[in-house]
């Protein structure tokens, strides 16, 4: 693996060069001058990038937006490095297309965990996309794995499921959409963002095992503990058991955690970080979102919303899949401005 440090301060970035030669193996090459490092950036695409907020001439926003220009570095994992801890500085970064921070002064073991997590991420796009095109050529999806009419009757059903809670009828076509959106910008390919895709339509399946007191939220009234909606995600992962297909054992990971949260305060085993599948990281950020905004498609209440969720970068969710969300933000604006009914997902 390539890594690139980008610093103008040069006691920084041989500190930070040498920390990240310890934690990642692979080259690592050091920049004081930004220009530079983009300059070389487009010719070498390295798998990680490091960059400090502060610099004379191109900040690290500015930075981190050029170099998401340069194709095949769109997804390229990149860390801020800053002493900046306000609202404003982390939102602007993460639009940019920041998929992490770290606060100065570097601790090298939130590093350590910071850089294993992105690397991880790394090697998992680069290892789906060679087992995609290996599928594609061996295997690719027949056209009754994937037509329309399968699609329909699989949204009707995850319609039907999401009513009987309380949802929007749309609220899993909505869900499953930006989970594969939020999936192509975090590399994973067609396919594979297709299967999260359709894993997504499903996650609240769980709640046909609920009484319908709970479901409806008059779990109290009706002598039941309203903590007893939670076991959706349990009795969810029940569904799928017992199966070797891919796409149901993914169901399966998806219907367990996407209440998990990424510093471990989810349910239903209070997973934390990668102990979470990345899929059920995934359909978390976009169910909360779906979930939060509710009936309403105001763009006031848009991007109220977007904000609590790049808020949670961190903390509520994986901060990779945070910037994914941010990345796909034109197309998920989109979604809330077509009729539900026309709300198709495409083949």
């Amino acid at each position: 693996m390539i890594s690139f440090v980008v610093d103008d301060n040069a006691t920084s970035l041989s500190v930070h060069s040498r920390l990240v030669e310890r934690i990642i193996d692979g080259e690592v090459r050091s920049f004081t001058d930004p220009l530079k490092a983009l300059s070389e950036a487009g010719a070498v695409l390295p798998d990680l990038v490091l960059v400090d907020f502060i610099m004379p001439g191109l900040d690290g926003v500015t930075f981190i937006r050029r170099l998401r220009a340069i194709a095949g570095l769109e997804l390229v994992p990149v860390v801020m490095i800053t002493s900046e801890s306000d609202r404003k500085t982390r939102i602007e970064a993460l639009e940019a297309g920041a998929t992490d921070f770290i606060s100065k002064p570097v601790e090298p073991v939130e590093l350590k965990a910071r850089l294993r997590n992105l690397v991880e991420l790394r090697i998992a796009q680069k290892l789906l996309n060679i087992r995609a095109a290996e599928r594609a050529k061996s295997a690719p999806l027949s056209e009754g794995q994937s037509t329309a009419q399968q699609r329909e009757l699989m949204f009707t059903v995850a319609g039907a499921i999401a009513t009987r809670s309380g949802e929007p009828s749309e609220h899993p076509m909505r869900v499953a959409e930006i989970a594969r959106l939020m999936a192509l910008e975090l590399g994973f390919d067609e396919i594979s963002a297709r299967y999260i895709e359709w894993a997504a339509a499903f996650h609240d399946i769980g709640m046909i095992g609920l009484p319908d007191a709970v479901v409806r939220g008059e779990a109290t009234a009706a002598g039941a503990d309203p903590l007893q909606r939670r076991e959706h995600a349990t009795i969810g992962g029940r569904f799928f058991e017992s199966s070797p297909s891919p796409l149901v054992r993914l169901c399966q990971d998806v219907a367990l955690s996407h209440h998990e949260r990424w510093n471990g305060s989810g349910y239903p085993s209070g997973s934390k970080g990668q102990d979470i599948p990345i899929a059920g990281r995934i359909v978390a950020v976009a169910d909360a979102f779906d979930e939060r905004l509710g009936r309403t498609t105001a763009v006031s209440d848009l991007e109220r919303v977007k904000a609590t969720i790049l808020e949670g970068a961190g903390t509520e969710f994986d901060p990779s899949c945070v910037a994914a969300f941010s990345r796909a933000w034109a197309a998920i604006q989109s979604l809330y401005r077509k009729e539900p009914t026309s709300i198709r997902l495409v083949a």
